[in-house]
């Protein structure tokens, strides 16, 4: 793929025979916007046929002003049809169909049947299970999440069977997500909201979801159960709100309106992080990398506890204390995986969260990468332990100010939507530490458990370099900085 992207870059569109001093290839052939470009695509690469179709449709329909197609946009940059054709690697016959679908004014992007499933013909297909299926696909995009934890106890429609989409889980190895909790009646209503010259009854959104969940969506989406899990409080009032005002038509669109803007929102913060961390992963191969990710958070304590043993589960020790450990991780997308353990009496402040960005930048250097030029984005949620806290911003400062780095930034994601790759992560090592009757009596053992299980090919492979430590002091930067 990079080698025919390259070839593809170094030719001419139809622009420069028209203007010789322009191609719109040329902005491509930079080594950072390449590699972007080649992120982009294996980006591309992970979804079917008919959502690259629905990606390449949006962009016409936005690059059109009623009368013609004028400059799309790829990457940031203006880019002539062809031009657009060939770095998508798409077919003229598919441009055609997409564009042909634009100037129509069509609600949705066309389906082309040759990679539905052959329950989805043109006699019985209409528009209305179009409509079902686009919001599906929205929805799956949007609103889902990979829960490893929770995908056993999952809710589908009464008529997909669980045995039928393990099965296809393991044909295609897709990520299986979980949307959040909630009802059928929930997301009608959303689907309502969207179309609202369209009639869906209840009868008929079952019946159309039931198909278009089993045979589109069944093997990498389902719908997550209630869970003990803090939920986001803007979302539990608009819910609220949407029940308590069955009997007021207006006044429940309003809020369901509402609540789609603010979903909409979190998932603008998820797509930004999404974005930056696959340009950190294409450029992880440079001696002197431009953008560096890193993504900050700990990890629930009780998961940590030790001693660990099947003795300690006796009757007698009912009424133990056990010490715990406080775990905190900090991964280096495309780079590196850190992993920082400490005891109860070692403060888990933001002084700490400093010496483990400080260490995790200090391997950068050990591996003979310069920072200098770099761009430090640290990700977290809203909490104010990790690094919504005035030490951090300090630290960072003091990095730009004395030349280490060129600059540094943090961000946050919304508040009950901070669900991200790092608690998958932590998922996983619960699993882990859950197997078998491991004895866990010291937090050397924790360590030498976390470390085997970073050195399997199957974990993190994006991050080639992994470290497990145990935090026994911190400086106080609240002081020094």
């Amino acid at each position: 793929m990079v080698g025919r992207a390259r070839a593809i870059t170094q030719g001419k569109c139809r622009c420069s025979k028209r203007r010789r001093a322009h191609n719109c290839f040329e902005p491509f052939r930079h080594p950072g916007k390449f590699n972007e470009l080649i992120g982009h695509l294996r980006y591309l690469g992970h979804m079917d046929k008919m959502e690259v179709d629905k990606e390449a449709w949006g962009a016409l329909q936005h690059a059109y002003d009623g009368y013609k197609i004028k400059k799309l946009s790829l990457l940031g940059h203006s880019v002539c049809q062809r031009a657009f054709k060939s770095l998508l690697r798409l077919g003229s016959g598919r441009v055609r169909r997409l564009v042909e679908s634009v100037r129509n004014a069509d609600e949705s992007c066309p389906m082309d049947m040759r990679y539905c499933s052959k329950k989805f013909s043109p006699a019985m297909d209409s528009p209305k299970r179009q409509l079902v299926h686009d919001f599906l696909h929205h929805i799956c995009q949007t609103l889902a999440e990979p829960m490893p934890e929770g995908t056993g106890a999952s809710k589908r429609p009464r008529s997909v069977r669980k045995r039928d989409d393990k099965l296809m889980m393991r044909r295609t190895n897709l990520i299986e997500k979980a949307l959040p909790p909630g009802s059928f009646y929930e997301y009608l209503a959303m689907l309502r909201r969207q179309h609202p010259h369209e009639t869906f009854s209840y009868k008929l959104f079952c019946n159309v979801l039931n198909l278009v969940w089993e045979h589109n969506f069944g093997d990498i989406l389902k719908l997550r159960s209630d869970s003990a899990h803090v939920k986001c409080t803007i979302c539990v009032r608009y819910k609220l709100m949407v029940r308590k005002l069955a009997r007021c038509g207006v006044a429940r669109e309003k809020q369901v309106k509402l609540l789609e803007l603010h979903r909409e929102k979190q998932y603008l913060d998820r797509v930004t992080y999404w974005h930056s961390r696959n340009v950190a992963r294409s450029l992880a191969g440079f001696s002197a990398p431009e953008t560096v990710v890193l993504i900050c958070d700990s990890m629930d304590c009780a998961k940590f506890t030790w001693p660990k043993d099947q003795a300690l589960h006796a009757k007698e020790y009912n009424r133990f204390i056990a010490p715990k450990l406080t775990a905190t991780a900090v991964i280096a997308h495309g780079h590196d995986m850190f992993l920082g353990l400490s005891l109860s009496g070692v403060a888990s402040d933001s002084s700490r969260t400093v010496d483990l960005l400080a260490r995790t930048l200090e391997r950068f250097r050990e591996r003979g990468q310069d920072l200098r030029n770099a761009e430090i984005l640290i990700q977290g949620d809203n909490g104010p332990k990790e690094i919504k806290n005035n030490c951090v911003i300090r630290y960072l400062s003091l990095l730009v100010s004395h030349h280490k780095i060129r600059r540094a930034e943090v961000r946050t994601l919304m508040s009950g939507h901070t669900h991200e790759d790092v608690d998958a992560f932590f998922a996983n090592v619960a699993a882990v530490l859950k197997q078998g009757a491991q004895c866990l009596h010291t937090p050397f053992d924790y360590i030498r458990v976390l470390q085997e299980y970073l050195l399997r090919d199957d974990v993190r492979p994006n991050e080639g370099d992994s470290e497990v430590v145990l935090v026994d002091q911190v400086r106080d930067w609240s002081l020094e900085v």
